[in-house]
């Protein structure tokens, strides 16, 4: 399970601008799990945003706009 938290950017950190929010992950996670899809409330039953494995999400890109990697 992944959470979104707030985080000040380091430098092993993937930086994925999506409008007017930006993303940062560990470049480890990135590429252990092959990326990541952010999903929205809707599309996790109403728990807010979140985020799964694009190996979870079967590859490919949901609705967050593209750039996932």
């Amino acid at each position: 399970m992944f959470n979104i938290v707030l985080d000040e950017q380091s430098d092993n950190d993937v930086v994925e601008k999506i409008q007017d929010i930006t993303f940062m992950i560990d470049k480890e996670l990135v590429d252990e799990y092959e990326g990541f899809v952010v999903l929205s409330t809707e599309e996790n039953d109403g728990r807010g945003l979140s985020l799964k494995s694009v190996l979870d999400a079967g590859g490919g890109c949901s609705s967050c706009g593209g750039g996932c990697h």
